[in-house]
C-alpha cells in the first residue's frame, strides 16, 4: 500500500484507478504495472531510510528496547501507531497508559531522538467541534509529556457551506478566503498543546484517503 502513496506524492503521477485499495484488489493494466515498477524502484532507493518494526504488545519497556536499538544505528525519527494501555480491561489502564508516555518520553530524550505517537480519541470526543486535551481517551495524563498534541477530526456536510479558511495574501496583506468543495474529504486540525508557538489556530486539510495524499487549503 505504500507504493500508492508514493507514485502520488513523489513520483507526481496521477494513474486513473491506482489508489489504495487496488493495491489489495489486484487485476493491473499494463499502464499502472510500469507506474508500479516506477515506485518499486524509487523505494528500493530508500533502503535503510524506512524501517517497520511490530510489537506484540504496548509494554513500555519493550518499545524502550526498540528505540535504544534502533538508534544506535541511525534511526532518528520513530513513529509508533497506536500508544495504547498494556491491558485495555484493566482498572489500572489509566496509570499504564501514562506509564508508556512517560517512558517514551525518557527514551526519546536519552537517545536523542523524535517519537511521534498516535492515540486514539476517547468515544464522547468524536461529535465535538473543538478537539482540547480533554478528548484524548484513556488518560489526559499522556500529553503532559508531549512537546506539541495535534487533533483533527472530519467536517461534516453543513461545515462545508459555513465555513471560509482563509490564507494571507501578501502583496496586498489581506485575508483571502477559500471556498471547500461539498464533494471533497476535508479534516479540522487542532493544536492544543504547542511548547514552540501558537496554539489557537485550526488548519483546514483537503484529505484523499485513496491515495494518501493532503492538501493545506487555509
Amino acid at each position: 500500500m505504500i507504493l500508492s502513496t508514493i507514485i502520488f506524492n513523489e513520483l507526481h503521477k496521477g494513474v486513473k484507478g491506482l489508489d489504495r485499495d487496488k493495491m489489495l484488489t489486484g487485476g493491473f493494466t499494463d499502464e499502472q504495472k510500469t507506474v508500479m515498477k516506477e515506485a518499486e524502484e524509487w523505494l528500493q532507493q530508500q533502503t535503510g531510510k524506512i524501517m517497520f518494526v511490530e510489537t506484540q504488545d504496548y509494554d513500555a519497556t519493550n518499545l524502550k528496547k526498540i528505540i535504544a536499538r534502533q538508534s544506535k544505528i541511525g534511526c532518528s525519527l520513530f513513529l509508533l501507531d497506536t500508544v495504547k494501555p498494556m491491558d485495555d480491561a484493566s482498572d489500572r489502564a489509566w496509570g499504564q497508559f501514562s506509564e508508556v508516555a512517560k517512558g517514551l518520553f525518557l527514551a526519546a530524550k536519552k537517545y536523542d531522538v523524535a517519537v511521534i505517537a498516535t492515540m486514539q480519541l476517547s468515544s464522547e470526543a468524536l461529535s465535538r467541534r473543538y478537539l482540547d486535551i480533554t478528548c484524548i481517551g484513556k488518560s489526559k495524563a499522556t500529553a503532559e509529556t508531549a512537546s506539541s498534541v495535534v487533533m483533527f477530526r472530519p467536517l461534516v456536510a453543513t461545515e462545508k457551506e459555513k465555513i471560509k479558511p482563509y490564507n494571507w495574501n501578501e502583496t496586498h496583506k489581506i485575508k483571502q478566503t477559500e471556498d471547500l468543495d461539498p464533494n471533497k474529504d476535508y479534516i479540522m486540525i487542532f493544536t492544543p498543546k504547542n511548547r514552540y508557538g501558537n496554539v489557537s489556530p485550526q488548519i483546514i486539510v483537503e484529505r484523499n484517503m485513496s491515495f494518501n495524499t493532503y492538501k493545506q487549503i487555509g
